[in-house]
């Protein structure tokens, strides 16, 4: 049966009823309550002790000073239901009940750890758990309780100290996704195994911290210079080739004064536009290379720039005398 608490008193003072209890009775009264427990828990009484007619009734009084009996269960502990006369003898009484209640209690026991529960009616024994395991409310076990290892619900928020975390306890499926912000990075900690490729954009980089160590030999293509930023200390001396200058773009500007020597000219690119006016002089003129086409028809040559041709002196009508002889002529 189900254990319930129960009151006890010493010196309760034997009484007797006030009124006939029939065999069916629910409460009776008696004529003094001297030492008698009172309050919720019951106790235990016998009417007529020591006769045949001897019954163990188990009751409550509710006030101290209250005569009148509730009766919570009659003829208990080996006893029968009776009807008692007015006068009958009744007192509090420890029974055979009490006595077994504690004896099954401390023989419940028997192993080291074990640890005295209830369950639905009686005393029950729960073993000892598991190292490391912890006793828990659980409403499916008999007894109500059980061991186990603490679940998350039974863990209280924020609970989890840094001192309770195990070194290297904390894997990838154990952080949130998102959770690991500026402040939960050391200094020094993202390495490069760390950075997934083509994951640090042009925000992520700080300004001008691209140095030339970080450039890859042969990466820095045209698309990645700015217009007009190739500056003449940036060019190697000699590295400007013919093949990196546009066809057409060194004009007059860009050649430097006395820089067109004759093996830079090609064969017969110099025409009659290109020669300023009075520079071919006579140290020009290779010998024997003016001919007749060459002399315009009304150049009017100085009889003086024509050798071995004479006139008589006059100034009209000349008489011209061509000899490799001494001059001589007249007038015509």
């Amino acid at each position: 049966m189900a254990k319930t608490r129960r009151t006890y008193k010493g010196g309760a003072a034997s009484t007797t009823i006030t009124g006939t209890l029939t065999s069916g009775g629910t409460t009776f009264v008696i004529a003094g309550y001297t030492g008698w427990p009172y309050g919720a828990n019951p106790f235990y009484v016998v009417i007529e002790p020591g006769t045949a007619n001897e019954e163990k009734i188990l009751v409550t009084r509710a006030g101290a000073a209250d005569t009148t009996i509730n009766v919570t269960t009659r003829g208990v502990d080996d006893t029968t239901a009776a009807q008692h006369s007015t006068g009958s003898s009744c007192f509090p009484v420890f029974t055979a009940i009490d006595a077994d209640e504690a004896n099954e209690m401390a023989s419940t026991l028997t192993t080291k750890g074990d640890i005295l529960v209830h369950d639905t009616s009686t005393f029950a024994r729960l073993g000892v758990g598991t190292n490391n395991h912890v006793l828990k409310a659980d409403s499916v076990a008999a007894t109500g309780l059980a061991w186990g290892q603490v679940a998350t619900a039974g863990i209280a928020d924020d609970a989890i100290t840094s001192a309770k975390i195990a070194a290297d306890a904390v894997g990838s499926s154990e952080i949130a996704t998102g959770a690991v912000g500026s402040d939960e990075l050391a200094s020094n900690a993202v390495t490069t195994v760390k950075i997934t490729d083509a994951n640090v954009t042009t925000a992520k980089i700080a300004d001008s911290n691209v140095t030339t160590a970080k450039i890859a030999d042969s990466n820095v293509t045209t698309a990645k210079i700015a217009d007009s930023n190739v500056t003449t200390a940036k060019i190697q001396d000699d590295a400007v080739t013919a093949a990196k200058i546009v066809a057409g773009a060194v004009s007059t500007s860009e050649l430097a004064d006395t820089s067109v020597t004759t093996a830079k000219i090609a064969d017969s690119s110099v025409t009659t536009a290109k020669i300023a006016d009075s520079a071919v002089t006579s140290a020009k003129i290779a010998d024997a290379t003016i001919v007749n086409a060459d002399i315009s028809g009304t150049a009017a040559i100085a009889q003086t720039k024509l050798a071995g041709v004479y006139t008589d002196g006059g100034s009209t009508n000349h008489t011209i005398t061509i000899s490799t002889a001494s001059p001589t002529g007249g007038a015509a």
